[in-house]
């Protein structure tokens, strides 16, 4: 059986790396994929304020469920629990023993409100069966105030908070035809009972369980945004207009206001869990791909120069060949008479 040529092999064998190489990576981004989405690093409910939110957990469970709030560094609080007979829960929650039953593990928060955010997570006879993450949708508030007046902007959280101003910037040419532009101005930040104002603001304000500033000026009006530093969450927009002078109060905001509070910031930082173990186990399979792919390499290389190596033997052979058959001739030739060798 003849051999295949030498070149042909180192060919094949270079196609057969390449080929696998693109294989292992596509593996490789398939097996992160899936660990992202069965890890339930990434599932949020974002509810409005007061208002009712559902944790999802679509599991079968056939022991004991606990639901537990997330709180560090006080300690986990545990807020529901279920088993085969009954369901009990804190005041503010709710879940069904019926939907228990039928493998519905989902936790109902009657009245969402700030002191509720966080990760939940659902325990199956002790065993993480789902996290749930709660945010508060951005509320906005009009107040009218005449210059001289106080603003009042209430806080609701007790967690290091920032107020910034989106105001019309007073470069932007003036007058009715002027093209108006926005601005954004710090004004004062809060870390527990401390507060720090810019200049500006300094001795205007003052802090409670909320930021009062006084007399209010034309340069005041615009869009106070209060942002939870801590997890970089938009909580409220105040917006503030002037009356009883001469200025054109819609002329003094901005035209547009972002009120969504999701952030890369916040993904990494509060649901990292997904990324975290997705990643890891996509590495980990990632090492053992290249490790097998390593055993598959070795393989082929070995098939290969055993190949070769037939390749140079059928050679050999094939060249011992001809020279016995030159001899044959040559003796035949001697033999024969007729022929006459000069």
């Amino acid at each position: 059986m003849p051999c295949p040529h030498p070149g042909n092999l180192m060919t094949f064998g270079r196609l057969f790396d390449m080929k696998l190489h693109a294989l292992l990576v596509l593996l490789f981004c398939l097996m992160i994929a899936a660990c992202l989405s069965l890890v339930p690093g990434f599932r949020s409910t974002v509810s409005e304020l007061r208002q009712p939110a559902a944790l999802s957990c679509e599991v079968r469970c056939s022991g004991p469920v606990k639901w537990i709030k997330i709180q560090k560094p006080s300690g986990d609080v545990v807020v529901a629990r279920c088993d085969e007979t009954s369901c009990s829960q804190e005041a503010g929650f709710n879940i069904s023993h019926d939907q228990y039953l039928k493998g519905n593990l989902s936790l109902t928060i009657t009245a969402a409100d700030y002191s509720k955010r966080g990760w939940y997570t659902c325990q199956c006879e002790g065993k993480d069966v789902c996290d749930v993450s709660l945010r508060i949708k951005s509320v906005g508030y009009l107040q009218q105030r005449r210059p001289g007046e106080s603003l009042v902007l209430d806080f609701q959280v007790p967690e290091r908070l920032k107020v910034v101003l989106n105001r019309r910037d007073g470069g932007g040419g003036g007058g009715a035809g002027g093209a108006q532009s926005s601005v954004s101005v710090p004004v004062c930040s809060v870390d527990g009972r401390k507060l720090h104002c810019v200049d500006e603001y300094r001795k205007r304000a003052s802090l409670k369980c909320f930021l009062n500033l006084s007399a209010v000026q034309e340069d005041d009006a615009g869009v106070y945004s209060i942002w939870d530093t801590e997890n970089d969450e938009l909580i409220s927009t105040h917006t503030l207009t002037l009356t009883g002078n001469n200025t054109d109060t819609n002329s003094t905001l901005p035209s547009e206001v972002i009120v969504e509070s999701w952030s890369p910031r916040w993904i990494f930082k509060k649901e990292f869990r997904g990324l975290i173990v997705g990643g890891v186990m996509g590495l980990v399979s990632g090492v053992l791909l290249m490790f097998s792919a390593g055993w598959i390499k070795m393989g082929c290389s070995r098939i290969t120069a055993k190949v070769g190596k037939c390749w140079r033997g059928d050679s050999t052979q094939q060249t011992d060949r001809e020279e016995d058959i030159k001899l044959q001739m040559y003796a035949n030739d001697q033999d024969d008479p007729s022929i006459t060798y000069r």
